[in-house]
């Protein structure tokens, strides 16, 4: 069953009922600081063995929106002070201060009357540990160098919505959980992209081998980093960083694709890799949770030909001139766990969302070349560049059980080309440019930047 609709259902059970400043029993709702994980309806995919089952959690103090369907904070006409304790329940009754740190639960109760609550334009840190998002409700806030701390789970439930302007940062020593139950279809419905958009950025910066285990269909609007700490994207789950992303691993992180996943962006940043390792590992399962279905890590082309655009500003020689590969590795692993490799692995291959101008011959080309005639050559020249993926892998850079595909002539890029003999269970697609010796190229290095 795919995660976005386990809660058609469980949605009207959950409607919370409002009669003055009272909202039904938390204990009676499943949310991100009561998950009900024993409960098979809500839960039908869990294996027993997710890292996020681990972890017990001391009670926290739960404040709930005592106002679902009234808005709070600045941003919001005619809404609530959000900063007013008062408007916020605590164990039922309307609370007497406010503090946001890691030992505090949010709740946004369910409401047929959209709303939405969030600190941005106070003087309050948005720091919490776990949060619960209903139907109707959402979650706004964050803030240019202030941004979101979260470190606990993440529930979104169908209809409800998070965003945040600047970083979300996933901290803290726990294994949690980020689930999203919106679709696509969804965010569409609700007439706003925090049904799936969840954040401008993430970071990730938990300690002691923590992780956060992604479930459903989430997105971020830019940058994505990791430092030292693993992010699982979960079965059947969709993981997308935005646009001038520039998303990266380092120290050692570890981004895991479980079974059916996706990790991609959501265009092509062109001039931009899609994942640069600095020190880490992009892997296919876990020892625990070895493969059973291939999981997908997408890729956009980009410019590697020699040629020039020479209508191309400045600015836009920067971005679509600048030969970069898709994937750089500097140092580190590309593994599979899986049951059985020949069925079952980590797949680099094409994203979904290739292109970066519109193509000649199509509606939208036309449409963009009335808006903007100055850019038709422009199209034209970006519509001719090759398609094919590429890469480039450090000279020790280990190796096993993946699968590249849709590879460009020369797109397995190495700094030594020896190194490859030591690579084990490596499969070629049937839409590389031919066999596996054409697809190699002995590179000494990329720039900072990527470029090479």
């Amino acid at each position: 069953m795919h995660i976005g609709s386990m809660t058609n259902a469980v949605a009207a059970a959950i409607a919370m009922t409002i009669a003055g400043a009272s909202v039904a029993a938390e204990s009676d709702v499943p949310a991100a600081h009561d998950p009900q994980f024993s409960n098979k309806s809500l839960w039908p995919r869990l294996s027993g063995k997710e890292f996020f089952l681990q972890p017990t959690w001391p009670k926290g103090r739960l404040y709930v929106w005592a106002h679902p369907g009234t808005s709070g904070g600045r941003r919001f006409r005619g809404a609530l002070d959000v900063t007013e304790a008062a408007n916020w329940l605590l164990d039922g009754k309307p609370a007497e201060e406010l503090v946001l740190d890691e030992s505090t639960d949010l709740w946004f109760p369910a409401s047929t009357t959209r709303y939405a609550v969030g600190f941005r334009g106070t003087d309050v840190r948005e720091v919490c540990r776990h949060v619960t998002i209903e139907s109707g409700a959402a979650f706004i806030g964050g803030g240019d160098g202030v941004g979101r701390n979260i470190y606990g789970n993440v529930w979104i439930k169908r209809g409800g919505g998070m965003d945040a302007q600047g970083a979300t940062r996933f901290l803290g020593p726990h294994h949690t959980f980020f689930r999203n139950d919106n679709t696509v279809e969804t965010a569409r419905s609700m007439g706003r992209g925090d049904g799936i958009m969840s954040s401008q950025y993430f970071t990730f910066n938990k300690e002691d081998g923590a992780s956060v285990e992604f479930l459903g269909h989430v997105s971020v609007l830019d940058e994505f980093q990791i430092h030292g700490c693993m992010v699982i994207v979960g079965p059947g789950s969709i993981l997308q960083p935005g646009r001038n992303a520039s998303p990266a691993i380092h120290q050692g992180g570890v981004l895991a694709l479980m079974d059916g996943a996706t990790f991609e962006s959501w265009n092509n940043d062109f001039g931009t890799p899609e994942m640069t390792v600095h020190s880490g590992a992009i892997q296919g399962g876990l020892p625990a949770r070895p493969l059973r279905q291939s999981c997908k890590f997408g890729l956009a082309f980009k410019n590697h030909t020699a040629a020039q655009y020479e209508h191309a500003s400045e600015k836009m020689r920067d971005r679509i001139l600048k030969r970069v590969p898709a994937l750089i590795v500097h140092e580190g692993t590309l593994r599979s766990y899986s049951e059985d490799v020949n069925r079952a692995r980590l797949v680099f291959t094409r994203m979904a969302d290739q292109d970066i101008a519109p193509r000649p011959g199509t509606e939208r080309y036309e449409d963009s070349v009335k808006r903007w005639p100055e850019k038709k050559a422009e199209f034209a020249w970006l519509s001719r560049l090759p398609r094919g993926l590429d890469c480039f892998l450090g000279k020790d850079v280990v190796v096993d059980g993946v699968e590249f595909d849709y590879f460009r002539a020369g797109g397995v890029m190495v700094m030594d080309l020896a190194s490859k003999t030591g690579w084990s269970r490596v499969f070629f697609g049937p839409n590389c440019a031919g066999s596996d010796a054409k697809l190699f190229r002995q590179l000494d290095d990329v720039g900072r930047s990527g470029q090479y």
